[in-house]
């Protein structure tokens, strides 16, 4: 009894260390229940997280809750978290643990259950991902593996969610902790996206037009949240000093390729024209490409945001010869809603800022453009904007560079 005593104890240190409970709908999960429910073919799915005494129901599908708590000793999940594996009930009413329940005896009568355990990395299962149905069945081996991959994705979700906020409470005397993090951060991220592009290239994981659409959506959330861990990281690592210049050969035919694949996608769901230049005699030059990428990937992505459906974004990168030297040239350019004469000096300061625009409906972090300047300034280079409220924004980066030939 001491030992389960403490296996509890040490699962619900694990939960509650998410800070999860009773917290409002996050549109994470909501996507990741919805698809659930699509992939397995079945009209309910669950995110429960299950305490010492009750069960609370962080997101749902397909049915109307009046309360998403209740008492722990009620429920199906209560059994599935004793597992490691997915638990299966084919008939709910003819097993006896649950054949008398409220749920199975009246409204809503379910029939079957599917629960995935939620487990992080030390191997505490502190709640499920779970689907029902109003009809008795058994799910193949292929559906149950996807829901199993769809359970990591909230595990992924809510291993993001802590670690960001975690990072609000670091400070310049944690540089080297940060670094760490960001890589851990990272990690996570790069398996949704992963398993997400994996999904949508398989035609048995996907049925339907819908279906495909979740998944997308799921891996462009994931993106941008690996972008947003990315600009925190870097804001709170410039305070501190904690950059330096890396410099070395690259090739930027390589990075412009990566930019298309990361932001192509994302113009194609907000129906913009995303169009890519490049100067065909470019070669390789001598830069700090993570840093550079840094600067193209919050240009790109910033256009995109603020350009409404059916508009255009145009980027362009040159190397001209300059005093002897090369000087590398980024444009970016869009048709978007502009910004104000003061915001635009608060930029070229290098402020974070507030939304672009009224007409804006996407909130932002308001540091991307201050990591580029800070940037920019490590390069020795110039930030030069253009824009009018209403009609478009032009941003012109020109850092010097050896070439690496």
């Amino acid at each position: 009894m001491q030992q389960v005593n403490v296996q509890e104890g040490r699962r619900l240190k694990a939960l509650y260390s998410y800070k999860i409970l009773h917290t409002k709908d996050e549109k994470e999960y909501d996507e990741l229940t919805k698809l659930a429910s699509s992939i397995c073919d079945s009209p309910v799915s669950l995110i429960n997280l299950i305490d010492d005494s009750e069960q609370w129901s962080k997101s749902v599908y397909g049915i109307s809750l009046e309360e998403r708590s209740i008492p722990r000793s009620k429920t199906i999940c209560q059994y599935a978290i004793q597992k490691i594996d997915l638990f299966e009930v084919t008939d709910l009413s003819a097993d006896d643990r649950f054949k008398d329940a409220s749920y199975v005896k009246n409204d809503p009568k379910f029939r079957y259950y599917l629960g995935a355990p939620l487990e992080n990395s030390d191997g505490q299962i502190i709640g499920t991902l779970c689907i029902l149905d109003y009809k008795p069945k058994k799910l193949s081996a292929e559906k149950k593996s996807q829901l199993r991959i769809l359970a990591n994705q909230v595990m992924a979700h809510l291993e993001l969610r802590k670690h960001n906020a975690e990072l609000k409470r670091l400070n310049q005397y944690h540089v080297q902790l940060m670094k760490m993090l960001s890589h851990d951060l990272r990690a996570p991220l790069n398996g949704i996206i992963g398993l997400s592009d994996l999904m949508i290239q398989s035609d048995s994981a996907i049925s339907d037009e819908e279906s495909k659409n979740l998944i997308e959506g799921i891996s462009r959330s994931a993106k941008q949240l690996k972008q947003m861990i990315s600009e925190i990281f870097n804001y709170a690592l410039l305070d501190t000093m904690g950059f330096e210049l890396d410099v070395h050969s690259a090739d930027l035919g390589e990075t412009l390729n990566k930019m298309k694949a990361l932001y192509e996608p994302l113009a194609r769901f907000k129906n913009i024209d995303l169009r890519f230049e490049l100067d065909n005699n470019l070669g390789k030059v001598q830069i700090d490409v993570e840093k550079f990428e840094q600067i193209y990937g919050n240009l790109l992505s910033n256009a995109i945001k603020y350009t409404e459906s059916g508009g255009s974004v145009r980027s362009m990168i040159k190397v001209v010869p300059d005093n002897g030297s090369h000087s590398l040239i980024l444009n970016v350019k869009d048709t978007g809603i502009g910004i104000s004469e003061e915001l635009r000096m608060m930029l070229l300061q290098g402020k974070a800022g507030q939304k672009q625009g009224a007409k804006s409906d996407v909130d932002s972090t308001g540091i991307g453009i201050t990591i580029i300047k800070r940037f920019v300034d490590m390069f020795n280079g110039k930030l030069e904007i253009s824009s009018e409220a209403g009609k478009g924004s032009e941003f012109t980066i020109t850092l010097p560079v050896q070439s690496a030939e």
